[in-house]
This record gives structure tokens, C-alpha cells and sequence, in this order.
């Protein structure tokens, strides 16, 4: 037993680390009082343009989006996982703070990584997404000591691109154990692509933590994952010191020099 990040209990227990029961509809309250709404709407197409000014104010205002563009990928391919349903408390929390909230593309669509094939519009779309939000949650189970197949496939795409160089990142990982692993495996690859990774956070045993639908129920957890989305929108605004301050301190946990860790741009 241990604590995880913001505090959230981390107690392994002897069961499928991931929740497969049905989708909220209408709001609610869970058994510990914990109001559930429904999930805000999130678009499922890229915006385009130019990478580098995807998230300018005139930009925005061309494009009709109201608050800046936050990009959730899930590295799990159920629909009602406990990854997933992590995703859907930051998407909702995103969502009251004004941010456009932005559902990557299938990863089960991205081909096998071939660094001798053109990418091919899946991959470009990936590329797109990525370019133009301010930041990224990636969520990821943790499949034989590891971060989840596809979505590390998905990554190694983005390598010869750039497109996650100077982003700001925050990793979650819902399992038996808290993905100890498939974390340190995903702070290490977004870190070597030159993503800041600003925090991250481990949900051991997520069926003690959610109601009978697999929503996340449990104050502490609740409190810790809503803060992940108050990071996100904050970092883009914090000075240099101190977004590479919170990135030094997720990467030493996995053992990470700070001579890894890029510089801003």
C-alpha cells in the first residue's frame, strides 16, 4: 500500500483492472454524495491550420472556439473503462473552466509504426489534433507491466514529426496497482519527444473508487483528478522556472536527468 499523487490511496487488490459497465446519461449522485453530470460535448474532428498558431487568440476567434483546445487520448479501447472514465472527470471539469475539450482519434486506426511508410491521413490527423491543442491528457492502462500497446504505437509516429516538442502533458494511469509502470514508460517516451510533462497520477484498485456504472464516486479521487484539469489550463500561463520545476519533479520520480528534458520554446 501507498499514496499517489494528491494523496489518492494506492491499495492493490486481486481483480480486472478495468470497469466495463454502462455510460452516464443523466446527472446524478453517487453513493458518497459526489454530484455526477453529464459529460460536456467534445468534438471529434481536428481543427486545422498552422501548428504553431493553432491556439492564438485571432485564430480561435476565426475558428469560433471559445477557450483553448485540450487534446484527452485514452490508451484503453473500451468504451467504459476506468481510464476512460478518468478522462470523462478531467473532460468535465475542462469543460466548466471554459476549455475545448477534444477526444483524440481511434489509436486502433493508426497503422504499425513504420518509419519506411508515408503516414498516411490517420496518423496526419494525430499529428493535427496534437498540433493544435495547448495540452495533452493521455490516459493509459497498464497491460503486462506496461503502458498499452497501441498508444505507445501511437507516440512513436509522432517522433519524427514533432508536433508533442515544448507540449504540456499530464499522464494517468487507472489499475489494479496504479500503473507504476505503464506510467514510467509514459513519462520516459513523451519526455524523450520533448513533451513537458507537468503531473501525473496513479488510481490503484479503481472499482473501490467508483458506483456500480464505473463512475469515479470517491471524494479523494474525485478532488485529485479535477485539480489535474485546473494544472493543465494553468501551466501554459506559468513562467519558465516553474513549468520546468513540476516537469523535473514527475521525471526524477522514474529516474529522468534534467539534461532530458527540453527546453522551452
Amino acid at each position: 500500500m501507498g499514496i499517489g499523487a494528491d494523496g489518492v490511496e494506492v491499495r492493490p487488490i486481486e481483480h480486472d483492472p478495468e470497469h466495463t459497465i454502462g455510460r452516464p446519461r443523466e446527472r446524478e449522485v453517487g453513493e458518497r454524495g459526489v454530484a455526477i453530470g453529464t459529460l460536456p460535448k467534445r468534438r471529434s474532428r481536428p481543427l486545422r491550420g498552422r501548428a504553431a498558431e493553432g491556439n492564438s487568440p485571432a485564430v480561435r476567434k476565426l475558428r469560433g472556439v471559445a477557450g483553448p483546445v485540450v487534446l484527452l487520448v485514452c490508451g484503453s479501447l473500451q468504451a467504459t473503462s476506468a481510464n476512460r472514465r478518468a478522462l470523462d472527470v478531467i473532460a468535465e471539469r475542462l469543460a466548466e473552466l471554459g476549455a475545448v475539450v477534444e477526444d483524440s482519434i481511434a489509436l486502433v486506426g493508426v497503422p504499425a509504426f513504420d518509419p519506411g511508410r508515408t503516414s498516411g491521413p490517420v496518423v496526419d490527423a494525430l499529428r493535427q489534433q496534437i498540433a493544435d491543442s495547448v495540452a495533452v491528457v493521455i490516459a493509459t492502462p497498464e497491460y503486462a507491466g506496461g503502458m498499452a500497446g497501441l498508444l505507445k504505437n501511437a507516440l512513436d509516429w509522432i517522433v519524427g514529426s514533432g508536433e508533442l516538442y515544448g507540449k504540456p502533458a499530464v499522464v494517468v494511469s487507472a489499475g489494479t496497482s496504479g500503473g507504476e509502470h505503464a506510467r514510467g514508460d509514459l513519462v520516459r517516451t513523451l519526455t524523450w519527444q520533448g513533451a513537458h510533462v507537468v503531473d501525473e497520477l496513479a488510481i490503484a484498485a479503481p472499482r473501490t473508487k467508483t458506483d456500480d456504472a464505473g463512475r469515479y464516486t470517491e471524494q479523494g479521487t474525485v478532488a485529485a483528478l479535477r485539480r489535474l484539469a485546473d494544472v493543465v489550463l494553468a501551466v501554459p500561463d506559468l513562467d519558465g522556472a516553474d513549468r520546468l520545476r513540476l516537469v523535473r519533479k514527475v521525471t526524477a520520480r522514474i529516474g529522468i536527468g534534467p539534461e532530458h528534458i527540453a527546453p522551452l520554446i
